[in-house]
């Protein structure tokens, strides 16, 4: 599913890991007109459906040639936690010709917002010997260090930490 109300020959596109926010974002842009977030400029948004973004190899390559070849750059948002970093790292790998990196204002807000609450563990046990600290280096020294916190006692926080609401305020 995607949201790209102008296709042009150059475009920003973001991938949510989970419905909810992709919704949002698609109904800010569709009823709002808001052509960005958290002061980053974006021509659509693309709901990635959690690990089905990255389990088949040069899936969002396939998107890009059916869509006539524009130049695409991809950011991608999900959870905070080891399996959501994780289907990043999945889908580059799986998508190793296209530019698709972090949205990492978004994950700032989601931390922002985070260290105002008391984090859950995340379902997912696995992994745990994964380290992420090549895919963190955009982040301050405290963001770095909250991000390892949470990878190494298995917490989450999930993308839905950024309601309607606060899209409404940060748009």
């Amino acid at each position: 599913h995607d949201y790209i109300p102008v296709r042009k020959d150059h475009m920003m596109l973001l991938i949510c890991e989970n419905k909810d926010i992709w919704f949002n974002i698609r109904r800010r842009m569709f009823e709002d007109g808001v052509k960005g977030l958290f002061g980053i400029p974006i021509d659509g948004v693309v709901y990635g459906e959690g690990n089905k973004v990255s389990d088949r190899t040069g899936a969002l390559e396939e998107y890009v040639k059916f869509m006539g070849e524009p130049d695409v750059k991809f950011l991608y948002w999900g959870d905070i936690d080891r399996e959501g970093f994780d289907i990043f790292r999945r889908t580059k790998d799986a998508n190793d010709r296209l530019d698709i990196s972090l949205f990492v204002p978004g994950y700032k807000k989601m931390i922002e917002r985070a260290k105002k609450i008391e984090l859950e563990d995340s379902p997912s046990s696995k992994k745990q010997s994964m380290r992420f600290d090549d895919l963190i280096n955009e982040f301050s020294d405290d963001e770095r260090n909250f991000l390892t916190d949470i990878f190494e006692n298995n917490k989450l926080i999930p993308q839905e930490i950024i309601s309607y609401k606060y899209l409404e305020e940060g748009c």
